[in-house]
């Protein structure tokens, strides 16, 4: 038996609002967008890329400011705005310096990722409040910021094989082993293993007052696992390889392509590969799928 609210049911307006969904979540590319439409059980015909551009324009006459960035597409600005006290906004910038010292690579990503979000709720005045107390933070690191000598000193003792003997703007002593750069969201990082912690650690460039080479050779270790996942169906050919990553094996009958990621941090990957839903099967290490397993219930929690 039919449902009486059928009738009320506005199949342009439904796929208008999933479009909105999706860019809340991260700026996409009209492929990307397809693809996800075409994922979706509710949405019976095919949309075609006409289609989707008079839906993005639907949402800008709305209120929603999309832009096109390259050839992604995202929402600039939301209609809707936070309404943030001044006190708020020193805490968001303090907690960042905060997490800055903590040379934690993830958690600087992560924060980072979370202010850009929370950006497009606020309005001009505040979003100019928080850009002039981040430059205000930057003037402290001027003294420090020996951009070109830093990465010349850097560049040299990467080459002689031993770890390296790291202080910072916050005089904390690191001592990495099997150091490289890294670069991320326009960040140049010192990345190593830190025996003190048992873990990567990943240190802003900028923020580095003094680097020694240590006496201690290398032990070069692979910071990186190295992680091999199974991509099926559309997602096997509309796959573009990320830098650190190569084509283990294609089977284009099955739709099924297997990829050896080799230097990414875990929690980074986790938390790309989890959007590929059933689309995407972790296949090894061992001990990594676990860990993924764990991710996905902590993340479950989080949304329980």
């Amino acid at each position: 038996m039919k449902n009486e609210n059928n009738k009320n049911f506005i199949p342009a307006a439904y796929r208008i609002l999933f479009l909105l969904n999706l860019l809340t979540k991260k700026d996409m590319t009209l492929k990307e967008i397809e693809e996800k439409f075409s994922q979706n059980e509710d949405i019976q015909c095919e949309i075609r890329k006409e289609t989707l551009l008079k839906y993005l324009k639907t949402l800008n006459l709305s209120g929603y400011k999309i832009e096109k960035n390259g050839n992604k597409y995202g929402i600039k600005e939301f209609p809707t705005k936070l309404n943030l006290s001044n006190s708020s906004i020193n805490t968001l910038i303090n907690l960042q310096k905060f997490i800055q010292g903590l040379y934690r690579h993830k958690l600087s990503v992560e924060y980072s990722e979370f202010i850009t979000h929370i950006s497009k709720y606020l309005t001009k005045e505040k979003l100019n409040k928080i850009s002039n107390l981040k430059n205000d933070n930057r003037a402290i690191f001027k003294e420090y910021l020996h951009y070109k000598d830093i990465l010349t000193t850097i560049d040299e003792y990467l080459n002689k094989g031993r770890k390296l003997e790291i202080t910072t703007l916050y005089q904390k002593k690191i001592l990495l082993d099997s150091p490289e750069l890294d670069y991320y969201d326009k960040e140049i990082f010192l990345s190593g293993y830190n025996k003190k912690t048992k873990e990567l650690t990943s240190i802003p460039v900028e923020t580095i007052t003094k680097i020694n080479l240590s006496s201690q050779v290398s032990s070069k270790i692979n910071i990186y696992p190295s992680i091999t996942f199974k991509l099926k169906g559309k997602l096997s050919h509309n796959y573009k390889l990320k830098t650190n990553e190569k084509i283990l094996s294609y089977d284009k009958e099955k739709q099924e392509l297997i990829i050896l990621n080799t230097k990414e941090d875990k929690n980074l990957l986790f938390r790309r590969i989890i959007r590929y839903g059933l689309l995407c099967e972790l296949q090894s290490p061992k001990y990594i799928k676990e860990e993924f397993k764990d991710f996905i219930s902590q993340m479950r929690k989080n949304y329980q």
